[in-house]
């Protein structure tokens, strides 16, 4: 029995881990449209403050 728990603690950290990697990712990817984002908003405002002026 001892020997199937560890089984299962190992799989279930194994689980763990590729949640953890695959969130990373997914993290990056959001923090990088984010940023795409940012820059592309301040590009309309520039445009449209210089075609204010």
């Amino acid at each position: 029995m001892n020997r199937l728990q560890e089984l299962l603690e190992n799989r279930k950290i194994e689980g763990l881990q590729k949640f953890d990697e695959t969130r990373a990712s997914f993290l990056a990817e959001m923090k990088n449209l984010s940023g795409e984002m940012e820059v592309h908003l301040e590009t309309h405002f520039l445009v449209f403050r210089d075609k204010a002026v």
